[in-house]
């Protein structure tokens, strides 16, 4: 993959794409093979799951919550390089590959990998979380029922909450656009205060 910013990311380099590379790739990445009824991207996405570890996730001290929230920004990272492969299709290969993608991301992106042994497990029931609400509001019709799952009420709202701040399609398409500039900025600010709160 050659990113906009002419990053060359091979299976076979080191090279990471930037985190502006990152936000437009999320931003043009449709979630759910683009089977949603209204737009709805793997940028959205991140900006949920980082909504949900804000407010809700168990996190112990200041440090685990800014950490999940910087991991909830960047979960999905790869999807940027190897777009969103529906769980039913992923491989473990492909798994792999996504992995090996992110430790390269992690380690350019941001001066402290967030990704412990906690921050992993929260992770993953805020990303669960996230896909059950987004199945109710923006997901393919019959989702819900296919994953047979009441979301919570604050779910719902953290949904609905990015859905009025990037309403507008192009709000997650162009290089500049509200919604990259938006994560760039959330990203590198929860660095700074990472850094301020001492390791």
């Amino acid at each position: 993959m050659l990113t906009l910013s002419g990053r060359l990311v091979l299976p076979d380099n080191d090279v990471a794409p930037s985190l502006a590379d990152i936000a437009v790739g999320l931003g043009r990445t449709p979630r759910f093979g683009g089977q949603t009824k209204v737009w709805w991207s793997v940028l959205h996405h991140s900006f949920v799951c980082e909504r949900l570890a804000a407010e809700f996730a168990p996190c112990r001290t200041p440090r685990e919550r800014l950490e999940l929230r910087q991991y909830a920004l960047l979960h999905d990272a790869h999807e940027a390089g190897t777009g969103d492969v529906v769980t039913p299709w992923k491989t473990g290969e492909i798994r792999e590959a996504q992995e090996a993608l992110d430790t390269r991301i992690f380690r350019e992106v941001v001066r402290h990998d967030p990704r412990g042994e906690r921050t992993r497990v929260w992770m993953g029931e805020i990303d669960r979380r996230a896909l059950v609400a987004e199945s109710w509001v923006v997901g393919p019709p019959g989702l819900n029922r296919v994953l047979n799952e009441t979301p919570l009420p604050g779910d719902i709202h953290a949904v609905q909450r990015v859905m009025q701040s990037f309403p507008e399609w192009g709000d997650t398409l162009a290089p500049e656009g509200r919604a990259e500039t938006v994560f760039c900025q959330h990203v590198r600010a929860l660095d700074v205060l990472l850094e301020t709160v001492g390791i």
